[in-house]
């Protein structure tokens, strides 16, 4: 989602987007759907505590987390 407000990336759409930009469209004015998508932005793509890796996406599992791109992540 954020690649697509930042760089008009197109995947997102595909895959629900179009359905999630309709809902915000009617839940947030402009300035709130800023601040939304700024703090979005800012959350950490992956969580980590002593028993789970917590991440929306995927990733390798064949590879330690600290070296996999944004990309992947």
């Amino acid at each position: 989602m954020c690649e697509y407000f930042r760089r008009g990336d197109t995947l997102w759409q595909i895959h629900g987007g179009k359905e999630t930009l309709r809902d915000f469209e009617r839940s947030f004015s402009e300035s709130e759907m800023g601040e939304y998508i700024e703090w979005v932005s800012n959350l950490p793509l992956v969580y980590e505590d002593d028993m789970f890796v917590y991440k929306h996406a995927g990733l390798n599992p064949f590879e330690p987390i600290e070296k996999q791109s944004r990309e992947i992540l």
